[in-house]
């Protein structure tokens, strides 16, 4: 069987969970819901609002008592400080579509950096409070303290303890911000889709305890969907450990059946587990979040910045001897050979094995690394993947669904799974198989495959070196194509800073000055023209994310999506410039501060963000480059 991975995943689209709580709208006289911070500026039409006005719909809901659990004040806030880092980083209203961008409304720039807005809005509402002070204004400041710049904190902290010096402090002064954090959670069911994972925290001053949860979708991430804060107590109602779920009228019969668990961690453990999900789904595009994220991802960054963490382990994928043997038990299992026809034929066992082999490694790599785990979830994504990733013939594709249907069965019995999992999983695969074997349009124009074609009609070995210099030169010289991007003859193509937003210039000169010593040590010129453009790609097509990451990190991600571009890690390298194949441990090790799940998983996005994998591929790597001009990508921003 002949089969070859096309690239890596592609990241799903937005999807709104359940949930219909009003999100803050501050009112203004710019378009709705679009605040005008710190007084007249790009989004406002006529005269600007009072700066009271913009605090008006967190001011409505405190207590007049003003004696808020802490916790309420700080996801009040939160809001606020969620809604103005959105507007800043020019994302769309919270559950709007792209078209709810600032920039597509206005037409114009976002008015500033978020720190910048508040700390303007706060001194504004500060000055405005000092001659007749409303508790419910003054109120508002100490919440959003963290969130202004550093700078102004000291000024913002006197004004502040001057204003309650007249009106008097509310209840929860001492303990907005002060939580500590005392225990983790953990939840969970046995299919594994889903893990909650809590931080406890108790506030200074009696107040009760409080737990924030984070739920982790394992398929594609791990990533953070959503997330909760409520007492352990009401958590335990709701998910009652030792007991089934509750299937609601959309959900499948089989939730019945399955058991949920929860348990007592490590608290640095639950922290460092909630933190590497929120850093992977920051790098998603339009990742499957819940349309309240944007209030809770600075109120999770704020609370857990002062919680030791832990970073969760690499998961250690099996070796090549382990997976002979997990291919072989699957194999030997009692009726598996008679359901598939190989008894008497070594040829189809052996594509049944190199099914098999499929199924290990999407597992280990998009599944959470449980190999025997194939929820209905892990079955939909595993045929979205196949259809999209693997390069299969027809013969090959009539024998995925008895295959899979096979190892769905055997891993629900090794799991003890209920008949009525089973049944979920199979429906799963009867719904996406069409999607599994359905062609992929853009094959037929993709060069990658074109020159796998031509090596294979003419019975090319792809190890041997003089082959593919031959299969490169004729395959040059039978394409036409132009562009404004020359791939230079010699040496590598100098990085085109014009292209380079200002604001961009030094963190690019800091990721490039990390990562062309690899290059140039490891790759070839080529390779590193290819990083020279994921680099100013980037910069230009995803600003805000891009200035945010870390240097070293985004050198290392880069690297690693220019060596999975060009085939580095398998046989195809040689097609691809290099001399032999590289080992993703010599990135890993040229990349010391960097750890192998941010290079990889940032790489990922890299190669998503940029198109990398499909038609941007012929702008990141030569030989693609050969089949015709290659456009930019699309500007975000």
């Amino acid at each position: 069987m002949s089969r070859r991975r096309k690239g890596q995943r592609k990241q799903g689209g937005r999807t709104t969970p359940k949930g219909g709580r009003p999100g803050f709208r501050p009112t203004g006289g710019g378009p709705a819901g679009l605040p005008s911070i710190g007084g007249p500026g790009p989004f406002d039409s006529g005269a600007p609002p009072s700066i009271t006005g913009l605090f008006d719909p967190i001011a409505s809901l405190f207590s007049p008592d003003r004696d808020d659990h802490p916790s309420e004040i700080e996801r009040m806030a939160c809001e606020l400080v969620g809604l103005t880092q959105s507007i800043a980083a020019d994302q769309p209203l919270p559950g709007g579509p792209d078209s709810s961008r600032p920039s597509r409304i206005t037409g114009m720039a976002p008015p500033g950096d978020a720190e910048d807005m508040l700390t303007s809005a706060a001194l504004a509402l500060a000055e405005s409070q000092q001659f007749r002070p409303e508790a419910r204004y003054v109120d508002c400041l100490r919440p959003i303290l963290p969130f202004c710049a550093s700078s102004a904190r000291a000024e913002l902290t006197r004004r502040i303890d001057r204003l309650e010096s007249k009106i008097g402090a509310p209840l929860w002064a001492d303990a907005v911000w002060n939580a500590t954090a005392i225990g983790g959670w953990h939840g969970w069911d046995d299919l594994g889709d889903l893990s909650t994972i809590g931080v406890e925290l108790r506030w200074p001053g009696g107040w009760s305890d409080q737990v924030l949860f984070a739920s982790i979708i394992v398929q594609e991430g791990p990533f953070v969907q959503e997330f909760l804060v409520t007492t352990i107590d009401a958590y335990r109602r709701v998910f009652t450990p030792g007991t089934p779920w509750q299937p609601g009228p959309n959900d499948p019969p089989c939730r019945a059946d399955v058991i949920r668990h929860l348990e007592s961690i490590d608290v640095a453990e639950a922290a460092g587990l909630i933190c590497h999900a929120m850093d992977i789904t920051d790098l998603m595009v339009d990742a499957p979040v819940a349309d309240d994220s944007y209030l809770y991802t600075p109120l999770a960054r704020q609370i857990l910045g002062g919680v030791p963490s832990v970073e969760p382990p690499e998961p250690e994928p099996a070796t090549h001897n382990e997976r002979e043997e997990l291919i072989k038990d699957f194999l030997n299992a009692d009726g598996v050979a008679e359901q598939l026809g190989y008894t008497d034929d070594p040829e189809l066992a052996q594509e049944v094995g190199e099914f098999c082999e499929l199924f290990i490694d999407y597992a280990e790599r998009y599944a959470g690394g449980d190999i025997h785990r194939w929820s209905p979830m892990v079955v939909e994504g595993f045929l979205h993947f196949y259809g999209q990733k693997v390069i299969a013939d027809d013969a090959t594709d009539e024998i995925l669904k008895p295959v899979l249907s096979t190892w769905i069965g055997y891993c629900h019995r090794l799991k003890g799974w209920a008949q009525s999992v089973t049944d979920a999983a199979l429906a799963a695969l009867d719904e996406h198989y069409g999607s599994a074997v359905g062609h992929n349009g853009d094959d037929l124009d993709n060069p990658m495959l074109q020159m796998i074609r031509m090596a294979a009609e003419r019975g090319l070995d792809l190890d041997d070196p003089e082959a593919i210099q031959q299969l490169v030169g004729d395959w040059d010289d039978r394409q036409a194509w132009t562009t404004d991007l020359v791939w230079p003859a010699k040496g590598a193509a100098p990085m085109m800073w014009d292209h380079v937003p200002d604001q961009a210039v030094e963190q690019c000169q800091a990721v490039l000055a990390i990562a062309e010593p690899v290059l140039t040590r490891l790759f070839t010129p080529d390779h590193l023209t290819s990083a020279r453009r994921m680099t100013m790609d980037l910069a230009g097509t995803h600003t805000q994310q891009f200035l945010r990451g870390r240097p070293d990190v985004w050198a290392a991600a880069i690297t690693y999506a220019v060596a999975q571009v060009h085939s580095a890690f398998d046989s195809m390298s040689r097609l691809f410039g290099f001399g032999k194949k590289l080992t993703p441990q010599q990135l890993i090790d040229a990349f010391p501060t960097v750890s192998k799940a941010a290079m990889t998983s940032k790489a990922t996005m890299v190669r998503d963000w940029l198109d990398a994998d499909g038609r941007g591929r012929r702008r990141y790597n030569r030989v693609a480059a050969s089949a015709g001009p290659y456009p930019f990508p699309e500007h975000r921003g």
